[in-house]
């Protein structure tokens, strides 16, 4: 969850997005877009184009591109060793109220999931940092994340120089301060944009629905 899915170019295949995969000459899987036009070519997909159009994302498992399917959220690919594949639902959402339990229970619980999955999320053989906004999600991780790493742990943040209206980075020193773990701040202005936005677009391989990707 909130790990962006692989993106398979199924060729010619016949997908209908959830269950199956019926015909299969040939399916190539790429981490992410810029890889599949990089080495495929593409041709743009009129339906996903309207879906974007529409709602500011595509439905279905469809992408802007003719023959690029992106795996459905909370579904796996699997491959058997003679080539055939199937596409199957690992995990879904219910929400089945609980009456049973009282605020603290709920407070407990879901500490103890967020402090899971940082500690999955900071196996690494490498140093490992956070990006900090000072906004609730990335001080919560952040925090977590530096008392299970108390050493060597740091966050980087982005400050807007165009003026105090534009500089929220006074919450995310604030929130280094407390957990106590060195932050580094780095100064964004117009001509980091002007020079950086086609690399921003790029990376982030969709078009976004909002500015603040």
């Amino acid at each position: 969850l909130g790990v962006r899915p692989p993106t398979p170019s199924w060729g010619s295949i016949l997908y209908d997005g959830y269950t199956s995969i019926r015909s299969a000459p040939y399916m190539v899987i790429f981490g992410g877009l810029p890889l599949v036009l990089a080495t495929l070519g593409f041709t743009f997909l009129g339906e996903g184009l309207r879906d974007y159009l529409t709602f500011q994302f595509c439905l279905g498992g469809k992408t802007l591109f003719e023959g690029v399917n992106e795996l459905p959220p909370g579904h796996l690919l699997r491959v058997s060793a003679s080539g055939k594949y199937t596409i199957e639902r690992y995990w879904e959402v219910y929400y089945n109220l609980d009456w049973d339990h009282r605020a603290p229970y709920f407070e407990r619980e879901i500490r103890e999931l967020v402090e899971e999955s940082v500690r999955l999320h900071l196996r690494a053989d490498v140093p490992v940092g956070a990006y900090l906004s000072g906004g609730f999600d990335s001080s919560v991780i952040a925090s977590v994340a530096s008392g299970m790493k108390p050493d060597g742990f740091m966050a980087f943040t982005g400050r807007f120089t165009e003026g105090p209206a534009y500089d929220e980075s006074h919450y995310a020193r604030a929130v280094a301060e407390q957990s106590r773990f060195p932050i580094h701040v780095r100064d964004i202005g117009v001509q980091d944009f002007i020079e950086n936005i086609s690399d921003v677009i790029y990376h982030l391989d969709y078009p976004t629905a909002g500015p603040g990707s």
